[in-house]
């Protein structure tokens, strides 16, 4: 044949056949790597994705704990200022008796 230099017969095919198998193997390979790169990258995304699910999770569970901090904080501050008016109410009505006491 005119394209191979004039090679030709059962050798010649086998050469060609090995060429194309030594081809493909290179691509299988090549596909292999690949394949093998992605599943990793998937590994550590899932990886990733579980981090980030349990620090959401943490952050649930602080904010639950600050919001609930928070709620005592103002029922305890309610408290205060109701005893304060109270007290402020006490010592207004006892000015008041002292002050008619005194005009009495």
């Amino acid at each position: 044949r005119e394209g191979d230099g004039g090679a030709t017969g059962p050798d010649h095919v086998l050469e060609r056949v090995a060429e194309h198998e030594a081809k493909d193997t290179s691509r299988d390979d090549a596909m292999g790597l690949q394949l093998l790169s992605a599943k990793q990258q998937i590994d550590r995304l899932q990886g990733r994705i579980q981090e980030l699910e349990e620090h959401g999770s943490r952050m649930e569970e602080d904010l639950r704990v600050r919001g609930a901090r928070l709620t005592e904080v103002e029922r305890q501050l309610k408290a205060r200022e109701d005893a304060a008016g109270r007290g402020a109410q006490e010592s207004s009505a006892a000015l008041q008796n002292a002050k008619g006491s005194i005009d009495a």
